[in-house]
């Protein structure tokens, strides 16, 4: 978890402006905010999603029934996650942890038509518009499904939001912010500084293009449907 905050003296002490264990003034934090936040809209402009972890409602389960749909009017009517990061069924007091897992692991699954059961498999698939997450073995009745998303982060509302970032996004975050505020306060950053930014920002695009939005596409044989396509 990481606060504008946190993130911004991190930044401030990077670029030498702040120094270790110093408190930052009201005007250095607002003008850090500010800073932060038109930082992570250019990244969007570029097509450089940021993202949080963000833990969902609850969804009852229905018995028998495998199929999940998640986004705008689907059964999780929420924004569609891009990733889902971990997840549990609640029965009762007791919770169950679900093996979120890969298609291809998915497919080796025999019969996944098994009911009755506490699920232990969790397969999301990144349609569009909706997303669709799928259950092995399919749920008895009372079950409750918790998921744990990778959510577009918009922007930090004040400075004292604290937020769950995926790994390596928040040391992107700070190196970034580094170079971005240090003309403002007269600073130059480091060699060391100016690469590590560069290099986490490289690993970042790099994990979302692997895990960029599928299209769900209506012109496949209904037998090929749930196949992964590549959107274009």
């Amino acid at each position: 978890m990481a606060s504008a905050l946190q993130l911004i003296t991190r930044s401030l002490r990077l670029c030498g402006v702040a120094a270790s264990g110093e408190t930052l003034s009201a005007e250095e934090a607002a003008d850090g905010l500010t800073a932060l936040n038109a930082m992570l809209d250019s990244w969007r402009i570029d097509g450089l999603l940021v993202y949080q972890i963000k833990e969902e409602a609850a969804q009852t389960l229905t018995g028998g029934q495998s199929l999940y749909t998640i986004g705008s009017g689907g059964n999780f009517a929420i924004e569609r996650p891009v990733r889902i990061e971990r997840a549990f069924v609640r029965d009762g007091t007791s919770d169950y942890p679900l093996r979120v897992v890969s298609v291809d692991t998915w497919f080796e699954i025999g019969d996944r038509q098994t009911t009755g059961y506490v699920p232990e498999i969790l397969y999301y698939e990144t349609a569009y518009p909706l997303g669709k997450i799928r259950l092995f073995p399919p749920p008895g009745s009372g079950y409750e499904l918790y998921l744990y998303t990778w959510q577009t982060l918009q922007s930090f509302a004040n400075l004292t939001t604290d937020l769950a970032l995926p790994p390596g996004y928040e040391n992107a975050i700070v190196f970034n912010l580094a170079l971005q505020i240090a003309p403002e306060f007269g600073a130059e950053p480091s060699a060391h500084v100016i690469n590590t930014a560069n290099e986490d920002l490289a690993n970042i695009k790099r994990l979302n293009a692997a895990n960029r939005p599928i299209i769900a596409r209506s012109d496949v044989m209904p037998e090929a449907r749930g196949t992964i396509f590549d959107g274009y």
